[in-house]
């Protein structure tokens, strides 16, 4: 069930092709999964002609996205973009403070908040398939993350067990360690990418446009792939 050294190397790209796939299915069943929420909403008195519907289950999905967004965002402040970032997986220190004090691993919960706002767009078979692909790929992850931490710090790490993997606490369950300081700017930069779905989405919830989401999401990430790539050029 562990996930791989070559998933973990190639975790981004295998997280795109599940993306990737999932709004693949549109081929095999167009509605999408939004417009399918926006209907059911009318069954409970809002008109599924009505453009009110839709509006509602859309913002519902830029709030999911939104959501992701701020706790990858938070997490990485704390993390340090470098290690976000690194193929390698790297467990020099581990990280008591922030949100990893109510969850293990909030990265990859955003990342599932992402997913499931993003899948609304997808047909409803693809939202399934986003959704539950993202989750068995990223616990996968989890896991190995995990196995490693404890070979490398052992006891250190027993504490941090008592941290809810992905669904967070509402307090946190333990002590931060002593020096921890978030870094938001380069944080918020390294996220861009997150940042501009959750723009796209909300143009979309406004627009219902599939040419200005795609415009905002290219120009988004655009400019992560610029950023990245300075950042390569100054290691």
């Amino acid at each position: 069930m562990t996930a791989s050294d070559f998933e973990f190397r190639h975790r981004m790209s295998l997280i795109a092709a599940i993306f990737a796939l999932a709004f693949c299915c549109s081929w095999i069943d167009p509605r999408s999964a939004g417009e399918a929420l926006a209907r059911r909403l009318g069954s409970w008195g809002l008109p599924a002609s009505d453009a009110g519907g839709r509006h509602v289950v859309f913002f519902l999905a830029f709030a999911l996205v939104a959501a992701g967004a701020a706790l990858r965002t938070w997490g990485t402040a704390y993390l340090e973009v470098e290690t976000m970032e690194d193929a390698r997986l790297r467990s020099e220190r581990l990280v008591v403070a922030g949100p990893y004090r109510h969850v293990r691993n909030p990265l990859y919960l955003g990342n599932l908040l992402v997913a499931a706002g993003v899948g609304f767009l997808a047909s409803r078979l693809g939202f399934l398939l986003l959704v539950a692909g993202m989750g068995v790929f990223l616990y996968r992850l989890i896991l190995r993350e995990e196995q490693h931490l404890l070979r490398r710090h052992g006891a250190a790490f027993q504490p941090f067990l008592e941290v809810p993997r992905l669904w967070p606490a509402w307090r946190a369950r333990v002590a931060a360690s002593s020096g921890a300081k978030p870094r938001l700017i380069p944080a918020v930069l390294a996220e861009l990418l997150m940042w501009a779905a959750a723009a796209a989405m909300a143009t979309y919830a406004v627009t219902f446009s599939v040419a200005a989401f795609s415009v905002v999401l290219s120009a988004g990430a655009l400019a992560a792939g610029l950023r990245f790539g300075a950042a390569r050029m100054q290691v």
